[in-house]
């Protein structure tokens, strides 16, 4: 079992900042609407054209899965973490890798 990398994870050396997203405010709320609006309209090229040309501006807040993606990834590698720490393990099959001197018990 390894840790995933799909989407910006660096766990267990570096882990994600909290607090790195923002809420929609009245700065930005212009551009969103204009993006969900593209996307409603099915025209997603359009949406892509606008988040890549005011990147700067709405990267700070949550409106693409690229977050989502890297937090799930997050929590991913999180558990195969804590699964890799524990002393005793229990696991439908036998894992890849445990701790030396750990014990594995099969879920029945």
């Amino acid at each position: 079992m390894e840790y995933s990398r799909n989407f910006g994870s660096a766990f267990p050396e570096k882990i994600m900042e909290p607090g790195t997203k923002k809420d929609i405010d009245d700065s930005v709320s212009y551009l969103i609407t204009q993006y969900y609006s593209h996307l409603d309209a099915g025209d997603i090229n359009a949406a892509n054209e606008l988040y890549r040309a005011n990147k700067t501006a709405l990267e700070k807040y949550s409106i693409d899965m690229a977050y989502i993606n890297r937090l799930e990834e997050e929590l991913y590698n999180i558990a195969l973490h804590a699964l890799k720490s524990a002393p005793s393990i229990i696991w439908p099959a036998e894992p890849a890798d445990q701790m030396e001197n750990g014990c594995w018990y099969q879920d029945y």
